[in-house]
């Protein structure tokens, strides 16, 4: 089975995403969300997490201090972001809205973000919708502002 039709599996199964998710990067994922908020959550910053999915950045994110905003379409990884968000006692530190990346523009004003970051999401955009996430989600970015993208390769080779 290829990754891409994995992830559609997972996508399908919030409450067993974080597993498989684990398993597929043979357990190399929990660095990426971590190396991501690294990048860009510092106390006060506002950050935009476009395919929040069951929370995994936003929540690193918050716990270096930062204000989140996380977004997904699917509102059952929205459920599962919100129960460990609770757990992890960061309840208030991330806004959890189910919005799909053509909602961007209306929903946050120009120059209101500090930061935004997405991960194992652009590659499941079609190509116009990505260049409408790119475009838009940079318009909203303060001067000086990062967007980090870490998503699926493809391998070079058979393993």
């Amino acid at each position: 089975m290829s990754s891409s039709a994995f992830m559609k599996v997972l996508e399908s199964s919030p409450y067993r995403y974080d597993r498989g998710i684990a398993i597929l990067s043979r357990g190399r994922i929990k660095e990426v969300y971590l190396k991501i908020a690294e990048m860009v959550a510092t106390p006060g910053k506002l950050i935009l997490d476009i395919g929040c999915g069951t929370g995994n950045v936003s929540l690193a994110c918050a716990s270096r201090g930062a204000a989140v905003i996380g977004i997904d379409i699917n509102a059952e990884m929205l459920e599962v972001a919100r129960k460990k968000a609770k757990t992890a006692g960061l309840e208030g530190r991330v806004e959890w809205l189910e919005l799909g990346v053509a909602e961007i523009g209306s929903r946050l004003g120009e120059s209101s973000l500090d930061a935004a970051v997405s991960c194992l999401t652009f590659s499941e955009l079609t190509p116009d919708e990505q260049t409408y996430a790119l475009s838009t989600t940079l318009s909203r970015l303060k001067p000086g502002g990062a967007f980090v993208i870490a998503d699926e390769v493809l391998p070079t080779g058979a393993f």
